[in-house]
């Protein structure tokens, strides 16, 4: 990360990015007291306009003045998480289910255009913005009582990498709250609300508390440390009694470092004063415009939502959403009466009417106080009848096995929202008649929408789906159960690659809301538009033989799926191993930090999204694509990068080059590999966003290298991301910094060893994130700047 200072650098643009609660922050610029703003161009004059102060974000924390109850955190629009960005390379695979036709089903008209899905670029040129939610079964056990906690380990590891992972989401150092359902230690399955002590495992009405310590190992793989895990939650009865009833110790859950009752850790009895507690004020509320959250849950880096895959008799379906919008709510805030409250008590049913559509309003708006940051559900058992069988409800359902349902699932997820949408359909209750969901899906605080939610994992809606019996009680809200189980037909299915192209065609009838087309298990493309062909650019794939499978879905996840074989006779434009093939540049780019030169058409974009060092960037602070062309005098690269936090802490462009933001080009001229630390086997430029270029001599000693590329970093609003754009000559292995060597005419079919790469930094002085283009195998991936082994290949065509 390199930068160096010639001159004063004014802010050239804001950056804003949607946060979790509705805020809008403009990005910082760091430069270690100069001028804010990065606006560069090597050889050229610098220039831009002022830059302002820092934007507020829309999440604001204030003092409140003499006599206010409790500590004010005024909120934005209720509407805020919305979709999260799924990345679309090896999900598709498990889209299936369903017949591959519907006799007699009525097939609309005529083919027309694909429109291309529209959504950031990312992988094989396109990133599907979508709620991605994975459905992991066992396949090893029968029986959910068989489950061991090894089982139950692998499960969640493969449902939660499968929707993303923790990565970029958790560092070390934060402070992770993980939210079970312990709503409560018994079941109601004999009159006057009598009942049985539920055990502790597997029950399916509780969350197993091995389903929160798996959780909590993957944690602790990415907070080792100093960082906290707490466990938070609010029980119908004390939760401290809850906790040791149902194993929520540390004799059992070691890796959590404390169990904290919700209504223990949020001050007294309607001590809305209480430093412990977070006063949240929604500007576009559904219900009220003021709730109030235990502090350190509110406040945590990390929530993540652990309920149970049950059904509820006032909420129609209950998950990671009902969890935190009834659960998390401090009993000593809003249960019913202080008498009540301290002989045990702890029932909220007095802050809203349970009975009315009030419910659903207040848990839509609660939850959107704050949205889970993760869900993972445990539907290692399923219950039905919920949210505990209980007899003055359902009447005489036996014991709570009777209620159990042996799924041996596990469902997960960035969206709550979504996993809820999901898991509805899993029991066969519609979510449209979850009206939290609605409401949620609505304001734009999650999604819920099937056109928009991508499954993943190693089971399909469709393959899980189980009748969950269950009594709803609410007559405002009428729960419906889905009874449409007909997949969508589809049939003629044609695939043909053309070139860098693949075109399909295929026909499906209007009750398809999606379709999604996949090549050997990878979703390259999705239709949400009706339409019935699409051609699209595949540069990313090699040539080969490849299935070519085209799902389609309804809005209830049912789908139907066919596939034809294809043959790709062209190779890759750029492969999975950092290879890139550049086109020929018959006219120079003109290097000032802009994309709109013509030329660049002919090249595409290729990911920048390797992990090389530190911690997995979140999409907001890091994310980048890049492109190439070629001239007989120079490599020339246009990348675009998001960075919410662009920082130039160090004035000599010399000193700490890689710990300031700066963008990495790595050139082997001959394609020889080999150690280059210390020789100019490679070159390792660091491009500062100040034009200034350094590399390492013979000595291993910085120097700066300004002629040998010319530069320019702008920022550009429309994309909301910056704009690098170089123009690299290229030196053969013989440079010597004390001659006048010339650079090597390039030609076609040249082939060169190169990678790029970001150092990002966020102003602790070092580089927090360091990403490339080419994949490193082993533990130490930081060996690019030493080693041209690890290069990918640079093919010029013409």
């Amino acid at each position: 990360m390199s930068k160096i200072r010639t001159s004063t650098i004014v802010l050239a643009g804001i950056l804003c990015f949607c946060v979790v609660l509705a805020a809008c922050n403009n990005p910082t610029v760091d430069t270690g007291g100069l001028s804010e703003g990065i606006i560069s161009s090597q050889g050229a004059e610098n220039s831009g306009v002022s830059g302002g102060e820092q934007e507020s974000s829309g999440t604001q924390e204030s003092s409140l003045p003499a006599g206010s109850q409790g500590s004010s955190v005024s909120q934005g629009s209720a509407g805020s998480q919305g979709g999260q960005t799924s990345q679309a390379a090896g999900v598709g695979s498990s889209a299936s289910g369903g017949s591959s036709s519907a006799a007699g089903s009525e097939f609309p008209g005529p083919t027309v255009t694909q429109t291309p899905f529209d959504g950031p670029e990312k992988y094989n040129g396109r990133t599907f913005d979508d709620a991605l939610v994975s459905i992991v079964q066992s396949t090893n056990r029968s029986k959910a009582e068989d489950l061991t906690q090894a089982d139950i380990d692998k499960l969640v590891r493969d449902a939660v990498n499968a929707a993303g992972g923790f990565n970029g989401l958790i560092t070390e150092g934060d402070t992770v709250v993980l939210k079970p359902n312990l709503v409560t230690t018994r079941d109601y399955t004999l009159p006057k609300w009598q009942g049985e002590p539920t055990k502790p495992e597997v029950n399916g009405n509780t969350t197993d508390y091995r389903f929160v310590r798996a959780v909590a190992k993957l944690v602790r793989e990415h907070n080792t440390s100093s960082g906290k895990i707490y466990v938070m939650e609010g029980s119908s009865e004390p939760t401290a009694e809850a906790f040791v009833k149902m194993k929520y110790t540390k004799e059992f859950i070691p890796e959590v470092d404390d169990f904290l009752a919700i209504e223990s850790v949020s001050g007294g009895w309607r001590e809305y004063s209480s430093d412990l507690l977070a006063k949240v004020t929604l500007s576009d509320p559904q219900y009220i415009d003021e709730y109030y959250w235990n502090r350190l849950m509110y406040e945590a880096d990390c929530l993540i939502t652990l309920p149970t895959l049950k059904n509820h008799w006032d909420a129609v379906v209950t998950g990671g959403v009902k969890n935190i919008g009834i659960g998390a709510t401090p009993a000593n805030v809003y249960a019913n009466d202080e008498a009540a409250y301290n002989k045990g008590n702890m029932s909220r049913n007095s802050m809203v009417d349970h009975g009315t559509l009030n419910l659903h309003r207040w848990i839509a708006d609660y939850y959107a106080c704050r949205p889970a940051d993760f869900s993972v559900v445990d539907g290692l058992q399923g219950l039905e009848n919920g949210p505990t069988p209980c007899y003055e409800v359902a009447g005489s359902i036996g014991g709570i096995e009777d209620s159990q349902k042996n799924l041996r699932l596990v469902l997960a997820g960035r969206d709550a929202v979504a996993v809820d949408t999901v898991s509805a359909n899993v029991m066969n209750w519609d979510p449209s008649s979850v009206m939290y969901l609605k409401y949620l899906n609505d304001s734009g605080v999650g999604i819920g929408d099937a056109r928009r939610i991508t499954i993943a994992g190693n089971r399909s809606v469709a393959q899980v789906r189980t009748d969950f019996a269950g009594v709803v009680l609410n007559r405002s809200v009428k729960g419906r159960t889905i009874t449409d189980m007909v997949p969508p037909a589809l049939r003629n299915l044609k695939a043909e690659f053309n070139g860098q192209e693949l075109a399909v065609s295929y026909e499906t009838n209007s009750d398809s809301v999606k379709v999604e087309i996949l090549a050997n298990g990878k979703l390259v493309w999705k239709n949400t538009s009706g339409s019935l062909s699409a051609a699209f650019d595949v540069s990313g794939l090699a040539k080969g033989s490849y299935e070519i499978k085209v799902v389609s879905t309804d809005k209830f996840f049912n789908s139907s799926e066919l596939k034809v074989n294809a043959v790709k006779e062209s190779g890759m434009l750029y492969g999975d191993d950092g290879s890139y093939r550049a086109s020929y540049a018959a006219v120079a780019p003109v290097i000032n930090g802009v994309s709109n030169d013509g030329i660049w058409s002919k090249a595409y974009w290729a990911p920048i999204d390797q992990l090389w060092l530190g911690s997995q960037p979140s999409a907001a602070d890091f994310s980048g694509r890049y492109k190439m062309l070629w001239s007989e005098d120079m490599v020339y690269i246009l990348a675009e990068i998001a960075d919410d936090k662009f920082v130039d802490k160090y004035a000599d462009p010399l000193n700490n080059y890689y710990n300031d933001d700066c963008l990495e080009f790595f050139i082997d001229e001959d394609g020889s590999g080999g150690d280059h630390e210390r020789s100019y086997n490679a070159f390792a430029y660091h491009v500062s966003m100040f034009g200034d270029v350094v590399d390492m001599n013979r000595s291993g000693v910085a120097r700066l290298y300004n002629d040998h590329v010319v530069s320019a970093v702008k920022y550009d609003s429309a994309s909301q991301r910056y704009i690098w754009e170089l123009g690299v000559k290229i030196f053969p292995e013989s440079y010597s910094d004390l001659a006048s060597d010339k650079p090597v005419l390039l030609a076609s079919g040249k082939v060169m060893g190169f990678a790029l790469a970001y150092c990002d930094a966020d102003g602790s002085g070092i580089r927090e994130h360091f990403i490339g283009s080419v994949p490193i195998a082993g533990s130490n991936k930081n060996i690019a700047w030493q080693t041209a082994d690890v290069f990918g290949d640079l093919v010029l065509v013409r």
